[in-house]
């Protein structure tokens, strides 16, 4: 009895244990079954790109950009090849140690190129990154040589932007780089490859979409060896649109020209309709370092220099316009009624508001002048007297009208709105209240006033044409690589300035004295058988004054800001130039000359001047010796 009972006791105890391993081996089927379930169903489609992209090795085909021409279809930018290595990760054993020895035989950083690497890690280890661009060909043949040692490394043919007038225009053109890993996750950047170049500034970077075309592809079927074994297919890149803009080839070249040895901007402009005609800003830098990623070296160079090359001083830099501020003090108080352009007021060499003095720039003013005389003279103690009566509000008021303290609109990037102050606007910005005496810096040019030029030369132009405000733009046309033209950009009138014809006038005749009288601001910058006008501006960048014979002895720095901005002919006008010479040398009056310049050899491609071929220098006006008549 004992011994059955002992037998049942063992059964039991098998019995459970094989309940054990049972309920082991289902929760283990069931754990299969769920991971089987997990890659099968739920990675499965994951995984199996994963396995067709290791089959497959794609080497994309960077698509060359579009170019970029002037309105008469001259090269400004265009394409080049280039000799790039790229390296597949996949196929690498040892990445550091290859990328040594690549650095050694090509004479580069490893770490820089270690850098590139990691700095694309992001990607899948299948597709090639770029880590050397624009390679010369004695690197070519050095690594050509080698490659059996550098499995998985591989020349990739890249197109690269070539620049044939190197800075001419660089800030306008703009520059490109390789497109960055949080650029990639744009999603207006979703038809780029990594290896893809893109545009940062300018017109590259605003017609990016245009200039890039679409990248092509070559698919080759590799072993597990990484070997070519099937067909290669290749699938053309398409190169982007062409860019024509409206800037005229010689008339760039000579703006770039007159001030390549200066701090500055010139832009040239048709008044009838806002088409750029030409626009430099200088001191400039060379698009191409870009290209292939900055070094650190060139980097430094540029960002260390304190005239600021990467800035487009043209639609960026907002700076006080000086004296070329009166023609819109002059139109509001015309308009006001403040003064008719006959009447005589007296100015003289000071002007007191309260206890405080304020003085004209030239000590020898002594005399009733009108209008005409006052612009043409630019003469400071005429237009306090007047300022004292318009008031800050009503002088923004016309400024405004002007299209001055905005921004034009131009189809470029980064325009500065620039500042015309309120009262409102003064404090709201600064937090201060407004005092009568900023007025009267305010209305000749100084005090909060801040323009572009390009805001300036589209408001000299709407007083050249009449009254029309109109939008500047410097793109004439999209054209595809097959011809088909993709856009076009029309004039764009914004408005009317709502100011009287007779008032426009009477400005108009004082800006023509400022070259045409002897006494003049600009009378250097006189075109035979043309009528040139315009106004001249020094804009001060301290408070201190200093006479002209002693600018030798006043630091760059703070050297005035010397501003030209003028039109011609007088009726019917052809062309509006706009200069600002920074921390000038000399003054306004030689901003007016390259003006001159520039308007001289407009009008003469039109047709509509010649210049004299017995150019004798003119004695009568007794000009000295630092103001320029040519260059």
């Amino acid at each position: 009895m004992s011994s059955l009972y002992s037998e049942n006791g063992v059964f039991k105890e098998q019995k459970n244990r094989i309940n054990i391993i049972a309920v082991i081996v289902t929760a283990l089927l069931f754990i299969l079954l769920v991971k089987l379930f997990f890659l099968q169903v739920i990675m499965g489609g994951y995984y199996y790109d994963l396995a067709r992209d290791n089959a497959t090795r794609v080497i994309y085909l960077a698509a060359p950009r579009g170019d970029i021409l002037s309105s008469d279809g001259k090269i400004f930018v265009d394409d080049e090849s280039s000799f790039n290595i790229a390296v597949t990760l996949s196929r690498v054993k040892n990445v550091r140690s290859e990328l040594k020895f690549l650095a050694v035989l090509m004479h580069r950083n490893y770490r820089h190129i270690l850098k590139k690497v990691k700095k694309e890690e992001f990607l899948p280890p299948y597709e090639p990154i770029i880590i050397m661009r624009n390679i010369s060909v004695k690197q070519l043949s050095r690594f050509e040589v080698n490659k059996l040692f550098l499995k998985g490394f591989f020349v990739a043919k890249i197109p690269i932007r070539h620049y044939p007038y190197v800075k001419m225009g660089a800030q306008i053109f703009g520059y490109v780089g390789p497109v960055s890993s949080v650029q990639l996750k744009e999603a207006k950047y979703s038809y780029l490859n990594s290896s893809d170049i893109i545009g940062e500034t300018g017109l590259e970077y605003y017609y990016q979409k245009y200039l890039h075309g679409k990248d092509g592809e070559k698919r080759i079927v590799v072993n597990s060896k990484g070997e070519p074994i099937g067909k290669v297919i290749v699938k053309k890149p398409e190169m982007g649109a062409n860019l024509y803009t409206t800037l005229d080839f010689t008339l760039q070249k000579l703006a770039y020209k007159l001030m390549k040895k200066r701090e500055g901007a010139v832009i040239a402009v048709n008044p009838e309709n806002g088409k750029i005609l030409a626009m430099v800003s200088t001191p400039s830098f060379n698009p191409f370092y870009f290209s292939e990623g900055i070094s650190e070296k060139h980097w430094s160079s540029i960002i260390g220099n304190d005239e600021h090359p990467l800035q487009n001083k043209a639609i960026q830099n907002a700076i006080a316009p000086g004296s070329t501020f009166k023609a819109v003090a002059s139109l509001a108080a015309l308009s006001l009624h403040i003064i008719t352009p006959k009447e005589k007021i007296y100015a003289g060499p000071t002007f007191k508001l309260g206890d405080a003095v304020f003085y004209n720039w030239n000590p020898y003013q002594n005399s009733k002048i009108n209008l005409y005389k006052a612009i043409a003279e630019s003469v400071d103690t005429y237009y306090y007297s007047i300022g004292v009566r318009i008031g800050i509000d009503q002088l923004a008021k016309y400024a405004f009208k002007l299209g001055l303290g905005k921004k034009t609109g131009i189809d470029l990037p980064g325009e500065n709105p620039g500042f015309i102050p309120t009262k409102r606007l003064v404090y709201e910005r600064y937090r201060r209240h407004w005092y009568k005496g900023s007025t009267l810096s305010a209305i000749i040019g100084q005090s909060y006033d801040l323009v572009t030029p390009i805001q300036l030369v589209m408001a000299y132009s709407a007083i050249a044409n009449g009254g029309k405000l109109y939008r500047p733009y410097i793109l004439e046309k999209i054209v595809s690589q097959k011809g088909k033209v993709l856009r076009t950009m029309k004039p764009k009138f914004i408005r009317n300035i709502d100011i009287k014809k007779k008032y426009l006038d009477a400005v108009k005749k004082g800006l023509c004295e400022v070259v045409s009288k002897s006494y003049g601001t600009a009378v250097n910058a006189r075109i035979r058988g043309i009528k040139f006008c315009g106004k001249t501006g020094t804009a001060q960048v301290i408070s201190k004054t200093y006479s002209i014979y002693d600018i030798k002895s006043v630091p760059r720095k703070y050297r005035d800001n010397a501003w030209f901005v003028g039109f011609a002919p007088l009726k019917n006008p052809k062309i509006a130039v706009v200069v600002l010479d920074m921390h000038a040398k000399f003054l306004g009056a030689n901003a007016a000359v390259i003006a001159k310049k520039i308007v001289e050899k407009y009008l003469e491609q039109k047709g509509l001047w010649k210049p004299s071929k017995h150019h004798k220098k003119s004695k009568k006006n007794n000009i000295p010796s630092f103001i320029y008549t040519s260059f």
